[in-house]
């Protein structure tokens, strides 16, 4: 009974000193939140990676020591939770001043999200003694901001700022090579990457390894599939659009399956879905059913040679693996070459890669100024320097080099126009529909054929639930954006703000004429017209 006793009181200390803990932690925050001299910017992000954290720290660290009496919180939320958190966040009133972007839903962005392009218009000032001095922040930019997500078509403004940009490639164990592989050059052709998996295999079979060739999961294969099913299709896309300088929209590419300019018969698609059969047998049995994470955590314990990811994870395998580690460009099939270079016109470009990684300002925000000037300062060419250097991801600002190492993963300009990915086909039911049914494709049961008949059978509707729902969203977008026309009517009509709205007029009246063509477009191509 004493023990029992005893144990009960202890139980009851260590609750009381818990909650009296916590207590003084939430008063303490409190106070500090109360300060009058004291401002506060939180910014939340999705990215757990070791590197990347202490990155994010040490940018606000240079900051918070440059700028007394501002507070500068990073909050890292799991990938998992992410979007759930980011919607609770935003409807429930309490979101950070500074969110990774997770939505480009115009309403969404409109109601929870400020405008930035005030700011982006205008010089940053953090690049004053450099060589961007005059130059607009936007410009500053390796893509000129120039992608969706800083973006926003519908809305005409922007929302976000990023700070790196990202490219996948094949990372492998440099040790586990050279003791199986010795000095085998790294292939530059598909075909050679084949044919050094097969070696590969065989030399491990030999010796009693259990490691495979190519570490996949459901994440990773998927940008392996990409990567070879659209060297593919740039013949074909030049043939539907008769130039290599035009790049497919899904709306586009839906309309044009409707239309029976292209189908899951045509040659250059059928040779896509052989290459992703093919490529397939070298991932290891049960891939489809590991996650991102578990995939990076098995090829970190030496089970693979190889394994196709982003950029983003270098640094955080290069910090972790007991082993030295390599990069080359996962390498398509040559040109004309026997088997798959038929229909390949060359090396793709990297050219249209986007700058990524991008924060928005809540409405919510109470120091809104305070949080774009960390912004401004993180995506400076110091901050974005510093950024970099400490997380191992690429820069996103003109001059910024990147470190040796990371020189693999640079954009490779030189190139063709890629083939078009017919898994952009849909947002939501014709992408469902190629996905549930890929496991006719791949696997020891799988063909070509079977995933055909699938496709045949399911993928023309789920393109017309698609697009009837973007022009019904179409429809909406335009009728919010009437009261946004009238509101800057009026506005024109005050001299103090006529030249501003007089130009969001113009851009305004413009957008609304090319969606309502957008839309009417869309609904007369379809069998049943929109209404």
């Amino acid at each position: 009974m004493k023990r029992e006793r005893l144990l009960l009181i202890t139980g009851f200390v260590l609750l009381a000193v818990v909650f009296l803990a916590a207590s003084a932690n939430i008063w303490k925050r409190s106070a500090h939140e109360a300060d009058p001299n004291q401002v506060i910017i939180r910014l939340a992000h999705w990215q757990l990676e070791p590197p990347v954290r202490a990155a994010f720290d040490k940018v606000a660290r240079v900051y918070m020591d440059e700028h007394p009496g501002v507070t500068i919180e990073i909050i890292a939320v799991p990938e998992r939770t992410y979007a759930q958190w980011f919607m609770t966040r935003l409807v429930g009133g309490f979101a950070p001043d500074l969110i990774e972007m997770r939505t480009q839903e115009a309403a969404m962005v409109s109601r929870y999200f400020t405008p930035l392009t005030e700011w982006i218009e205008k010089p940053n000032p953090y690049n004053a003694v450099t060589t961007l001095a005059k130059t607009p922040w936007r410009n500053t930019f390796i893509d000129g901001l120039d992608n969706d997500t800083a973006y926003h078509p519908q809305l005409l403004d922007y929302y976000a700022v990023p700070v790196s940009q990202f490219t996948n490639r094949l990372i492998y164990n440099r040790t586990l090579w050279r003791e199986v592989l010795g000095d085998t050059p790294s292939p530059t052709t598909y075909q050679e990457l084949a044919l050094l998996c097969a070696k590969f295999s065989e030399e491990a079979r030999k010796t009693g390894r259990n490691v495979v060739p190519l570490l996949s999961s459901v994440y990773h294969a998927n940008g392996v599939y990409q990567r070879l099913f659209t060297s593919q299709t740039q013949k074909l896309t030049e043939q539907l659009r008769g130039t290599p300088l035009h790049n497919f929209s899904p709306v586009e590419l839906g309309l044009e399956y409707l239309r029976g300019n292209w189908s899951v018969d045509t040659p250059e698609v059928v040779s896509g879905l052989n290459i992703m059969r093919d490529v397939s047998n070298l991932f290891q049995p049960g891939y489809e059913q590991i996650s991102r994470e578990d995939g990076g955590f098995r090829f970190l314990q030496g089970t693979a040679l190889m394994i196709y990811t982003g950029s983003w994870d270098y640094a955080s395998f290069r910090e972790q693996a007991q082993f030295e580690l390599g990069v080359f460009d996962l390498p398509i099939p040559e040109p004309g070459s026997p088997g798959y270079g038929q229909f390949v016109a060359g090396q793709p470009s990297e050219g249209g890669v986007s700058t990524s990684a991008a924060f928005a300002l809540a409405r919510q925000s109470k120091y809104p100024g305070q949080a774009v000037d960390f912004m401004q300062f993180l995506t400076s060419g110091r901050g974005n320097r510093l950024f970099a250097e400490a997380s191992g991801w690429l820069p996103a600002i003109v001059g910024v080099e990147p470190s040796d190492e990371l020189k693999p993963f640079y954009p490779q300009i030189k190139g063709v126009r890629n083939g078009v990915d017919w898994t952009t086909l849909g947002t939501q039911e014709a992408a469902r529909v190629i996905t549930t049914g890929r496991h006719s494709l791949l696997g020891p049961n799988g063909s070509v054929a079977a995933y055909s008949a699938y496709l045949k059978e399911k993928l023309a509707d789920g393109i017309r639930q698609d697009l009837t729902r973007t022009v019904l969203q179409q429809k909406k977008v335009v009728q919010r954006q009437d009261s946004i026309v009238a509101a800057y009517a009026q506005l024109a009509k005050n001299p103090a703000d006529a030249e501003r709205a007089n130009r969001k007029l113009r851009e305004n009246d413009e957008s609304q004429t090319l969606m309502e063509t957008s839309t009417a477009w869309i609904s007369l191509n379809l069998e049943e017209p929109v209404h």
